[in-house]
């Protein structure tokens, strides 16, 4: 079993809640080597920014009982989106004092954390528009409104390798048992047109083949009512596919106490 996008989701809010950390911490105990205390607070501030931003999209279907939409997320990083940019730059250009010891690494460790912890920010929202934008354009335009983790996921990753690499990747097997029960059910003969010249001559179906197969048909309807229908359920029922489960809308209904 792959690694579900829930649980991917989780460990890399993990990752950049302790990269954000421990850059706030190097801020705080290096802002005396700063060239200009301003620019340690405000690295300060966009870490802990991106720390309560994590920490809140993490834990707010846990604490509010409300759903954290793909949209809220898209709009989230995009709002840290530049900051993260500017602040990879500013920290480029060392805003240290030039007389620090030649042993003193945090600063090049602030720097490197901070680095990291943009390119993933970075990542993070480039990946989430394109396979948001490509899950809009395979099956789910309601996508922006979908729970972000939900189960199944919102963006199942065998539909999209189907639908951006259709020829090295393949739908998946329910979809494929849908796409020939469907052909089978509403499949019928066409007829040949006058001057057709194929070889094989679709031929018309005979009626008493016709009353034949409806016996047993009968027979096992008959035979379904009186418990044993299998084969009928096996036609009536049928297992939500990848996309139907992931576009059912939930349905709930109140009861009012009777007095």
């Amino acid at each position: 079993m792959g690694l579900r996008f829930k649980t991917f989701r989780r460990i890399l809010a993990g990752i950049i809640i302790a990269i954000s950390c421990t850059c706030f911490c190097l801020t705080l105990s290096l802002l005396p080597y700063f060239t200009r205390t301003s620019i340690a607070w405000v690295v300060a501030s966009l870490q802990l920014l991106s720390i309560l931003r994590t920490l809140f999209s993490t834990l707010r279907k846990t604490l509010l009982r409300e759903a954290q939409s793909v949209a809220s997320e898209t709009i989230s990083l995009f709002i840290l989106f530049p900051f993260q940019l500017i602040l990879g730059l500013v920290i480029l250009s060392s805003p240290f004092i030039p007389d620090l010891p030649n042993e003193f690494y945090a600063p090049l460790v602030l720097q490197i954390f901070i680095i990291i912890n943009s390119a993933i920010h970075v990542l993070y929202t480039a990946g989430l528009v394109f396979v948001s934008t490509l899950t809009v354009s395979a099956f789910d335009r309601d996508i922006w409104i979908r729970d972000f983790d939900a189960s199944p996921s919102p963006f199942p990753l065998s539909i999209l390798l189907a639908f951006s690499c259709p020829c090295c990747c393949s739908l998946p097997d329910t979809e494929r048992q849908q796409i020939a029960d469907e052909e089978e059910s509403h499949g019928s003969v066409v007829p040949c047109l006058p001057g057709c010249n194929c070889m094989n001559k679709p031929q018309a179906p005979d009626i008493t083949e016709v009353e034949t197969g409806l016996r047993p048909v009968r027979s096992s309807i008959l035979s379904g009512w009186r418990g044993s229908s299998e084969s009928l359920s096996h036609k009536l029922v049928r297992v939500p596919n990848e996309v139907e489960r992931r576009s059912s809308i939930a349905v709930a209904f109140e009861v009012d106490g009777v007095e």
